[in-house]
């Protein structure tokens, strides 16, 4: 009798065991945890909106001004791109306007998910880019150079560059991803990356890294990878390292120069001397310079005291007419036109 309840007593503890057990189960199971900051949704924070009035100027030849707003209707803008042919705009309410040549739809108004809002738009050749803020690239326009295929795996975006048959994106890993007309950027350099400037015709890319130097890459046959500042030969075909930049917080490429702007206000130019010649001297005498803009054969900047300065080839008079602008905001450039921004 007493083996029989030892035994029964035995049983009742195992089962006991396994309930507890399985309690313990389900409360981990079912536990509730606040998310970690890496298990977020990624998600770029919009700009702060901005009074302001915009002013397009420059060359209609390709018809650049085609369906341009009224004047009226150029109020209340937080990121522009004005590309070789046409324009993109989104406005304060996030809505995307766009005007110029339109023969590949590259000015087309697309429809976005509802649930993203646009964060920042590029203005190509002839394509166009839209970045949201959850990260995700759309793209439009020509795809004869197979500029509009993005990669499968692209995701946490934070910065796009429209070159002109090519595209680079800038992930939150500090990584270049390019497609299109283009030479990728070698793994090696492919790191600490903050900031990218897409080129022209042959496919010349800037990075910026975090340390403050500049990594350029492209096609050898032009002048953009010419006359580098203390540059290194190449580590392979078309690529070039420049050592000799340091604090730098801003990259510009144009069709035939790049661009890089100091902390200090200050500036240097590579490429074709016709296009950086009068902007190196400028350069060695002022460090006033708050921002730049560059065109097809031309650089832009913008000074401490809110007035504009052209430099380089302008083939429309009607550009240099933002020299005798004051009170300029923002600046903008892009083929054979440039705008400006003033605030209300």
């Amino acid at each position: 009798m007493i083996s029989i309840v030892l035994i029964l007593l035995g049983v009742l503890l195992v089962i006991s065991t396994l309930i507890l057990s399985n309690k313990l189960f389900l409360k981990k199971s079912t536990k509730s945890v606040a998310p970690s900051t890496t298990s977020l949704p990624f998600k770029l924070t919009i700009p702060s909106t901005k009074e302001n009035r915009f002013v397009f100027l420059g060359d209609d030849q390709f018809h650049q001004t085609e369906n341009l707003p009224l004047t009226k209707d150029l109020i209340n803008f937080r990121n522009i791109s004005i590309g070789n042919y046409h324009t993109l705009v989104i406005k304060n309410d996030g809505s995307l306007i766009a005007w110029g040549w339109n023969e590949y739809a590259q000015s087309t108004i697309l429809s976005f998910p509802p649930d993203e809002k646009l964060y920042m738009v590029s203005a190509g050749e002839l394509h166009s880019l839209a970045l949201t803020d959850k990260g995700n690239v759309f793209v439009w326009g020509d795809n004869s150079r197979k500029q509009m295929e993005i990669p499968s795996n692209l995701k946490n975006v934070i910065k796009i560059s429209a070159g002109k048959y090519y595209s680079l994106t800038l992930t939150n890993s500090n990584k270049v991803i390019s497609y299109g007309e283009t030479p990728n950027l070698p793994d090696i350099y492919n790191n600490d990356i903050i900031d990218i400037a897409a080129g022209g015709a042959y496919g010349i890319s800037l990075a910026l890294k975090k340390d403050g130097t500049v990594i350029t890459w492209g096609y050898l046959n032009n002048n953009n990878l010419l006359n580098i500042p203390e540059g290194n030969e190449p580590q392979e075909v078309g690529l070039k390292i420049v050592t000799g930049l340091t604090n730098v917080k801003a990259i510009f490429t144009c069709e035939f120069c790049s661009i890089a702007l100091y902390n200090n206000g200050s500036g240097i130019a590579w490429g074709n001397s016709s296009v950086v010649d009068n902007f190196n001297t400028y350069c060695q005498t002022n460090n006033d310079i708050k921002n730049i803009a560059v065109g097809f054969e031309f650089i832009i900047i913008l000074k401490t005291n809110n007035r504009a300065k052209v430099f380089g080839n302008v083939i429309s008079s009607n550009i240099r007419n933002i020299e005798n602008v004051e009170n300029i905001d923002e600046i903008f450039a892009g083929g054979l036109n440039v705008g400006y921004t003033i605030l209300t």
